[in-house]
């Protein structure tokens, strides 16, 4: 899976080792880092680790498609890519980190121009228009204190070059195996930068609002420009690599032969020369510079194909074509026809598409925010998909016009320029709808005032209340105390009551007890009056038999 979907676009651990240390470098609790062409998710997986570590997020901006006119973009269109990539994310425990966001780089960087990341990572279009764009829409994105801007494949510095070969692969994805819209783009938005292993960065300096080489050390590899480029070719006794401004003759006995050190500038065996041409001509030998048809890209209507010795530009009227089977004279008839081309060098090729005039509408790209583009008689048109099939050769201007009135059709001189023009369609409708989304935030604005008025005067009615309930607090708590006070003069109350009543029970009872003793003295008293009187009776009984035995005075007696 991994080999037929090209999932390492990063498959140098020294890569790695860069971008992981300029992630850490601006590294912070809660970071936000930005990716702008994410693929399988080979740099994603380095950035969403840090920002992971740091309690961060990753934010990827790809829109899952590949580039235009390279292998990814078949891939792409038989595979899933963003399931893939999708897939591997979760395996890597990275789905809560990293946030995808499905689209054309330059409509979303409208979509996230109010944010600010610590980290932009730019590995999108290779080809100039698309590098340079990204670098001017994401770069005011970076924090101006000391964030980093940064990219993938830059082999080096515009004077490392010869001009000219940087302008022949302007359009591609890559010539030579040289990303030369890389080396423009970069060298064009940046005076002083660093590069490492492929990988170019500046970090923001707050001071002077500029960029500044980020100048950072890598631990563990050797810090080059660039990592060993990959062959761009065979013969039967050399490989043929470019290097800067050289391109090598590499004895395939050299083996582990690392173009990019300095010894093997001088080595005796390799020869160098300044072209392809220069160098075939020197080893004498045939050069088969791939083996199997590689796609370059498009150029006004036209596929820029790669095989062996030869640079082919064929009509993408012409459908899928069967290059290494394709005879000799079909080539030429194709030339004749104005639907093809074919020579030496990109640069030949051009030259022979830009006489051609095609005698028939070629369509150039289908489906550009709804619209296709047609190149015909020298001129490129964007054709709003909603018309249908257009007949070229038959339409009159005027109803051309009218298309174009209706902001239906875009003419250009170029495809770009047609692309230009369909995105300024785009950009004046969605510019309106923006104005009309405007009124509406108005509106809704003036709503929420009103609702912040009405809020803050419940706001200030509920402090009110809050006031007078405090106050009602303050009077419920001393209500209280009182209450808990007379409770417990109460309680004290009857604690003496029931006091007073056990003391008057006992009193009661004892008041009881003495009643029944005053009883029974009473008894007693009775039952002693009732002796006594019965003893005086008894005396007096006694007495008076004694008086009248012994004859006793009454005087006497009461003596």
């Amino acid at each position: 899976m991994d080999i037929d979907i090209k999932a390492k676009q990063i498959p140098a651990e020294d890569q790695k080792v860069v971008l992981r240390t300029l992630a850490e470098s601006v590294a912070r609790q809660g970071c936000k880092f930005l990716e702008i062409g994410s693929w399988c998710g080979d740099s994603t997986i380095v950035l969403g680790n840090i920002a992971k570590k740091y309690g961060g997020h990753l934010f990827c901006v790809d829109w899952w498609k590949g580039n235009v006119g390279i292998d990814l973009e078949e891939i792409a269109s038989r595979v899933d890519v963003f399931s893939y990539f999708w897939k591997r994310i979760c395996s890597e425990g990275l789905e809560d980190v990293v946030i995808p966001i499905r689209g054309r780089s330059d409509i979303v960087s409208e979509i996230l121009k109010t944010n600010v990341f610590d980290l932009v990572f730019i590995d999108g279009d290779h080809r100039y228009e698309g590098v340079f764009k990204d670098i001017q829409q994401y770069a005011p994105l970076v924090r101006r204190n000391k964030g980093i801007l940064c990219g993938h494949d830059c082999e080096g510095r515009i004077s490392d070059y010869d001009m000219g070969f940087l302008e022949s692969g302007r359009d591609l994805d890559a010539y030579e195996s040289v990303h030369c819209a890389v080396v423009l783009a970069v060298g064009s938005a940046f005076t002083n930068y660093s590069i490492n292993c492929s990988v170019w960065s500046v970090r923001a300096n707050e001071r002077n609002s500029s960029w500044e080489p980020t100048n950072l050390l890598f631990p563990g590899i050797v810090d080059k420009r660039q990592l060993p480029p990959y062959p761009i070719g065979y013969s039967k006794n050399y490989e043929i690599l470019r290097y800067g401004r050289l391109v090598y003759a590499v004895p395939h006995s050299l083996t582990n032969f690392d173009v990019t050190e300095i010894k093997a500038l001088n080595h005796p065996e390799v020869i160098t020369t300044e072209t392809t041409q220069e160098l075939e001509n020197l080893i004498d030998e045939n050069v088969y510079y791939s083996a199997q048809p590689e796609l370059l890209g498009p150029y006004k209507g036209y596929n820029f194909v790669k095989y062996n010795d030869r640079i082919y530009a064929l009509s993408t009227s012409l459908g899928p074509l069967d290059i290494p089977h394709i005879e000799e004279s079909k080539l030429k008839e194709f030339q004749e026809s104005g639907k093809g081309a074919f020579g030496k060098s990109i640069d030949e090729v051009k030259n022979i598409i830009d006489q051609l005039v095609p005698l028939v509408p070629v369509l150039v790209e289908e489906s550009y925010n709804g619209f296709n583009f047609v190149f015909y008689k020298g001129k490129y048109y964007g054709v709003s998909q909603d018309l249908g099939p257009i007949d070229f050769t038959q339409i009159d201007e005027a109803a051309i016009k009218e298309y174009e009135n209706r902001g239906k059709c875009v003419i250009g001189n170029s495809h770009i320029k047609a692309k230009q023009l369909v995105d300024h369609i785009l950009d004046t409708a969605a510019q309106k709808s923006v104005n009309e989304e405007d009124k509406r935030i108005g509106a809704l604005t003036k709503d929420v005032l009103d609702r912040d008025e009405s809020i803050r005067k419940l706001t200030a009615d509920i402090e009110d209340r809050d006031r007078k309930l405090h106050t009602m607090q303050g009077e419920l708590e001393e209500e209280k105390r009182r209450t808990e006070t007379l409770t417990k003069n109460v309680l004290d109350r009857d604690e003496s009551i029931r006091k007073l009543t056990a003391d008057i029970e006992d009193r009661d009872r004892m008041l009881h007890a003495m009643q029944g003793e005053l009883e029974e003295a009473k008894r007693r008293i009775e039952a002693l009056q009732k002796e006594l009187i019965e003893i005086k009776s008894n005396r007096w009984y006694r007495l008076i038999e004694w008086r009248r035995k012994n004859k006793v005075k009454n005087s006497d007696m009461k003596n």
